[in-house]
């Protein structure tokens, strides 16, 4: 969860290419101003972007009595955005959300921000020619839908602090020296 500028949503945007993206209707034309059609948008009614509706379904699902817990508590545009993506989720999953478990936030400060003209020119994702080949296609060994997911968010949001850095290559060369499961 995230909250800030319109340049640093549009960089969230990018990095995570979102299968679509949520969006309050009052604001639709704001929204087409800002990001044109690059992604296919759902616009959900004004209440669900209430403060006090986003904070009770979050309180709800994570049966908690405050987000203090998490760290969020102040993060309000993040509460509201996090509260209507679950709102959306339990009407189109049909409340098979049990595995959600915990909510974070996205610190601008903790991590690298690239702009869509870098994350485009470095190819981390989309190839710039036919038949050329991506970083995540090189890189992408994993054998779960979840760790590919948590590879691409890792190529998305690179760290800038060396002690996070460290730990995330010890983890990493930790797997490398195992015995797989399978």
């Amino acid at each position: 969860m995230a909250q800030g500028s319109v340049s640093m949503i549009d960089k969230l945007l990018q990095n995570f290419s979102p299968s679509e993206v949520l969006v309050q209707k009052q604001h639709k034309p704001l929204f087409l101003e800002q990001f044109e059609n690059r992604y296919h948008s759902f616009y959900l009614d004004d209440w669900v972007f209430q403060q006090e509706y986003a904070t009770e379904i979050l309180q709800n699902h994570f049966e908690v009595k405050n987000l203090k817990g998490f760290g969020i508590e102040e993060v309000n545009h993040g509460i509201i955005a996090a509260g209507a993506v679950l709102y959306y989720l339990s009407e189109t999953q049909h409340n098979q959300l049990k595995h959600i478990q915990n909510i974070s936030r996205i610190a601008e400060d903790r991590y690298v921000w690239m702009d869509r003209f870098t994350i485009r020119n470095l190819e981390l994702y989309n190839p710039n020619a036919v038949n050329a080949v991506t970083l995540l296609d090189v890189i992408d060994k994993t054998i779960s839908p979840m760790g590919g997911r948590l590879l691409k968010r890792w190529l998305a949001l690179p760290l800038k602090k060396i002690d996070e850095i460290r730990n995330r290559h010890e983890l990493v060369k930790f797997f490398i020296n195992s015995e797989p499961y399978f």
